[in-house]
């Protein structure tokens, strides 16, 4: 023979296939364990011994085989099954070839193993525990059959679901736990459902684990929350009506979150910019690809057009510098549509009208400066804008280093460099005159005054460059020092 096997093993085996025992008909026992449960107990013997004698093979430090299957499941089950091979096919319930599972027993003439699956036997034999291939043709020409006294439970593993709202995960898998951590409407989680006790299990979301009721009314098996895109300027209802109000307008091309466990009669709650509204959803509403548009800015305030024409009136007023959305694929010739605040008209996509970066920015005022009127020294002065003050410059107005720069809605002309405009906000604080104060030339009492500041006017002071007590003041478009105490300034207005 290729295998020795046990006398008491053969023995067992054929007398147990003779006996009345072997047309037992009760089903096997169901049981919490998993035969992932048993496989790890059976692996942890890989390797040892083999051996015949009563007092040693039934483990744990010698095995035959049917000492090895019963010591294995009994481990694993609390379950003690026959002490032999033949008894212990005669007490299980019969299985046909084919539908054998891992964890049950596979049989041959003089020898027993634990099937684990894909064709394979973990089991004792005269080399010790090892693993084999139940479908070799040694053990094949010695086939008995397979024998089940347990229906393991089957790992179910995890899966993905998503949170029907928000939720609180618990502590423990109990509602008067602590929170664990907060999971949003929408969220993508794991459920490891082998956790499974009274329907709560252990939910993974990034790195925050808890307890929650695995129902319906807290996960679902299909997405909750999905992007959609306003396939042209929607008003969302306040209810699930045409005839309702409008809660907020959504412009063309817009991405908009949509629940989807929401539905009713076609329409979904619908989110954008933090509120809410319904939609029906469709394709003549919403979509789920990005429409092909592109943000651009308006170089100088633009009139779009009703048509595709500059004779066409006028659709609306775009201030400058705003941004607007244009539709790529919607040109006639160098027109093409564009849409402000739910609004859709017609301009040429030129450099002259339309620029793909902001136009706009904000800088400081390095010192009191004089914008002028035009983009020259000599020019007159437009408006003055006194040190530290914020103000508005369109970037597509260079003319020889000179830019058009807007304050307090006027407008006049500055180079733009850091002698003159800088794009951090200087470290200047308000503060206001306790009595009527003479400003003085230098950072002393004995320099000239400067200027007069009434009681209570606002000044800006320069928190980076006193002189001991004495500081750099700036009011009304003139500089000049005081000490900062709260004998001359204080922070609040009186």
């Amino acid at each position: 023979m290729k295998k020795v096997l046990s006398v008491l093993c053969i023995f067992a085996i054929v007398m147990g296939m003779f006996t009345p025992f072997a047309i037992k008909a009760s089903a096997a026992t169901n049981t919490n364990s998993t035969f992932d449960e048993l496989y790890a107990e059976a692996k942890k013997h890989l390797g040892k011994p083999y051996s015949q004698d009563l007092d040693k093979r039934r483990g744990p430090n010698y095995f035959d085989c049917s000492g090895y299957t019963q010591y294995v499941y009994q481990k694993v089950t609390g379950i003690k099954i026959p002490d032999t091979s033949g008894p212990q096919y005669a007490a299980a319930d019969k299985v046909k070839n084919g539908n054998q599972k891992p964890g049950d027993l596979v049989y041959f003439k003089g020898h027993v193993g634990i099937y684990i699956g894909n064709g394979k036997m973990i089991n004792a034999q005269n080399d010790g525990v090892k693993i084999d291939n139940v479908n070799s043709t040694y053990w094949q020409s010695i086939f008995v059959g397979y024998g089940r006294f347990f229906n393991f439970s089957e790992k179910k593993g995890t899966k993905t679901a998503y949170a029907v709202s928000d939720l609180n995960l618990r502590s423990s898998n109990n509602w008067d736990s602590s929170v664990a951590g907060k999971i949003p409407q929408g969220a993508k989680v794991s459920i490891d459902l082998d956790s499974d006790k009274n329907g709560w299990c252990m939910i993974t979301y990034n790195n925050i684990k808890g307890y929650m009721l695995n129902t319906t009314s807290y996960f679902s098996d299909t997405q909750v929350i999905k992007n959609y895109y306003a396939k042209d300027n929607l008003n969302l209802r306040m209810k699930a009506t045409w005839d309702s109000e409008v809660a907020q307008k959504v412009q063309k091309g817009e991405k908009v979150t949509v629940n989807l466990k929401t539905s009713v009669n076609g329409w979904y709650q619908v989110t954008y910019g933090g509120k809410t509204g319904y939609m029906l959803l469709n394709d003549n509403y919403l979509v789920d690809q990005p429409l092909n548009m592109k943000t651009y800015y308006t170089v100088r305030g633009l009139n779009l057009r009703n048509e595709a024409k500059w004779d066409s009136s006028v659709n609306q007023t775009v201030p400058e510098g705003a941004a607007v959305k244009v539709e790529m694929n919607t040109n006639n010739g160098v027109w093409y549509k564009v849409t402000y605040q739910n609004k859709t008209g017609y301009i040429p996509l030129t450099d002259d009208y339309l620029s793909t970066t902001t136009v706009l920015k904000t800088y400081y005022t390095k010192d009191n400066l004089n914008l002028r009127s035009e983009a020259k020294w000599d020019s007159e002065v437009a408006q003055k804008v006194q040190k530290g003050e914020k103000v508005t410059v369109n970037l597509k107005t260079s003319v020889n280093g000179w830019y058009q720069v807007t304050y307090g809605g006027k407008t006049g002309y500055m180079l733009l460099n850091d002698n003159y405009l800088v794009d951090q906000p200087l470290n200047m604080k308000t503060y206001y005159a306790v009595n009527a104060l003479n400003l003085r030339n230098e950072a002393k009492w004995d320099s000239d005054i400067n200027q007069i500041v009434p009681a209570g006017a606002a000044v800006k002071v320069e928190m980076d460059t006193n002189n001991g007590v004495w500081y750099k003041v700036t009011y009304q478009n003139k500089t000049g020092y005081m000490p900062l105490t709260d004998d001359y300034l204080t922070l609040t207005a009186k």
